[in-house]
């Protein structure tokens, strides 16, 4: 599975998926592909590992060997290890995340960082081809709640990410409506780990933040799934925080409280050239992608100060498969982007092509079961 493609025409691809209309632990697991840049058509898609709704993925190298995390989003949440081998995968152990359903899993460094959904918090334990009971896990509790009852009763960690050029973490909390910092340190005994630092940034009340992505001049840009708006927050570097700059919408409809389900944002990613922003909305079914100005340009109008930061929206797109949880971003050889979408509602992977002036097409639609989670092997 992991040989190297001619001229980087093709990349590996992982998967996890979430049970197909039953309970965790149906037989559900973690999924292999090769994605072609060129057709933009993925082959060899097959189920390499059972795993309990590995809803997220991340791989990272260690001692030549290609390491995959896995976290298995059930009550009594885990972290498996995986090694990518020719033609499938290696068992290589597993963790507790000392937290309820695990949704997101990162490696910064030589260290993992895990948001627990359920019970708002981050776990971490250094990078290893094993994963096994010694394994030292490191728990920071988040607190705060919104004023959203049924969705925020209480924090509910969903994302983590490194701020770039630091040592700094962020954690967005859904139920909590801030941004929580961590700072990468060294511990007494030499060995790597992370501390709490407190918020870095408040958000609106009723954000309900979810994913983040970052722009070459190191801006962030949160998408919150209750609000339906993408918030543009600066980081500092010398000590992490962040301020917001401005905020957008996820596009142009206003729903009701009773209609909320037919607008929840999901993933936010970068372009592969870094001027563009996409995100995709759930039950909606929607791709909406928004170009970068230069810097000093005018942009569109921002809700405050700082409308300078706001992009501008270049295009919206009706998928045709059903719940967009997750997509990965590949560089196409004409300049363009593939787009892989994680189509959790009708089991399937959508594969489409966004050209450099905004045109969509769709490329494939690839069966898989429940799809939750897309990344390309580096």
């Amino acid at each position: 599975m992991m040989e190297q493609a001619t001229a980087a025409r093709s990349v590996d691809v992982v998967l996890g998926t979430y049970p197909k209309d039953a309970e965790p632990g149906s037989g559900e697991g973690m999924w292999s592909a090769r994605f072609d840049r060129v057709t933009g058509t993925i082959s060899d898609l097959r189920q390499v590992a059972q795993v309990a709704a590995p809803s997220f993925l991340a791989t990272t190298v260690v001692s030549n060997t290609r390491m995959v995390y896995a976290v298995s989003e059930v009550p009594t949440g885990q972290v498996h290890g995986f090694a990518l081998r020719e033609g499938g995968v290696e068992q290589r152990g597993v963790v507790d995340t000392m937290g309820s359903q695990p949704c997101h899993v990162v490696v910064d460094g030589d260290g993992v960082l895990v948001a627990n959904y359920g019970t708002g918090s981050v776990a971490t334990f250094p990078v290893g081809e094993h994963l096994t009971k010694e394994t030292p896990v490191a728990l920071f509790q988040h607190s705060g709640s919104g004023p959203r009852p049924d969705r925020q009763e209480g924090p509910h960690a969903h994302y983590v990410t490194s701020v770039p050029a630091t040592q700094y973490m962020w954690a967005v909390d859904l139920g909590s409506d801030a941004v929580f910092l961590y700072e990468g340190i060294v511990k007494p005994d030499g060995t790597r780990g992370f501390a709490a630092r407190g918020i870095a940034v408040d958000l609106p009340a009723g954000t309900g933040p979810r994913h983040v992505a970052w722009d070459d001049r190191g801006l962030a840009y949160i998408v919150g799934e209750l609000d339906r708006h993408i918030t543009v927050v600066r980081p500092h570097l010398s000590d992490g925080s962040g301020t917001i700059l401005g905020r957008f919408p996820c596009g142009d409809w206003d729903t009701g409280r009773e209609e909320e389900s037919e607008s929840l944002p999901s993933h936010i990613a970068m372009s592969t050239s870094g001027r563009r922003i996409y995100t995709t909305v759930r039950g909606r079914d929607m791709l909406l992608f928004w170009d970068l100005p230069e810097l000093g340009e005018a942009m569109d109008e921002a809700d405050g100060e700082n409308a300078d930061v706001i992009p501008c929206l270049r295009g919206t797109y009706r998928l045709a498969g059903h719940w967009p949880r997750h997509f990965a971003v590949v560089a196409a050889d004409d300049g363009g982007d593939f787009l892989l979408i994680a189509q959790q509602g009708s089991h399937e992977i959508e594969v489409l092509h966004v050209a450099t002036d905004g045109v969509v097409t769709q490329r494939q639609s690839a069966p898989i079961p429940a799809p939750a989670c897309v990344v390309v092997v580096d």
